[in-house]
């Protein structure tokens, strides 16, 4: 018997990195998943392998740093399978530039997906768990989100100088 038999588990940024790894594991341990992803190809992929393993999943496009489109997602996700036991959000992204080169376009697009999409996940997610009795909440971050660095692998970290 799996850790997560029997629960829902939805996972943002599912469709390839640290996330296709959280929705392969979760599905391991008997989670049906809800995968969503700005990348239709990786998300669809994943679900398929998914599936083709004897789980369940499903993709749904989705643009985390949108209001509407949680709006949407989360009904999806109440329609499709009734409820929501684990979220995960994991989808990040990182600009390669130092602070004075990013554009403020730049860093809005940090802000909007690696920090208002987790509040938005979870204001809109949340009433799911609460209907269903409970669940669990994780927020995936980057270590450059406790400490500096001045480089990623011979690439300038987020904002370094």
């Amino acid at each position: 018997m799996g850790r997560v038999d029997g629960k829902i588990a939805f996972v943002t940024g599912g469709a390839n990195g640290m996330g296709r790894s959280h929705a392969l594991l979760l599905a391991r341990e008997g989670a049906t998943l809800i995968v969503t992803d700005m990348d239709e190809k990786g998300g669809n992929a994943v679900v398929e392998e998914i599936n083709d393993h004897g789980g369940q999943a499903r993709f749904f496009r989705h643009d985390v740093s949108s209001v509407s489109d949680w709006e949407r997602i989360s009904q999806q996700a109440m329609s499709t399978f009734g409820r929501v036991d684990i979220l995960v959000n994991n989808a990040g992204i990182l600009v390669f530039s130092a602070v004075q080169d990013t554009s403020n376009e730049d860093f809005a697009r940090v802000l909007d997906v690696n920090v208002k999409s987790v509040f938005y996940g979870t204001k809109y997610i949340l009433p799911a768990m609460k209907a269903a009795g409970g669940g669990s909440i994780v927020n995936i971050s980057s270590i450059y989100g406790l400490i500096g660095g001045r480089r990623i692998r011979h690439r300038r970290a987020p904002f370094a100088c």
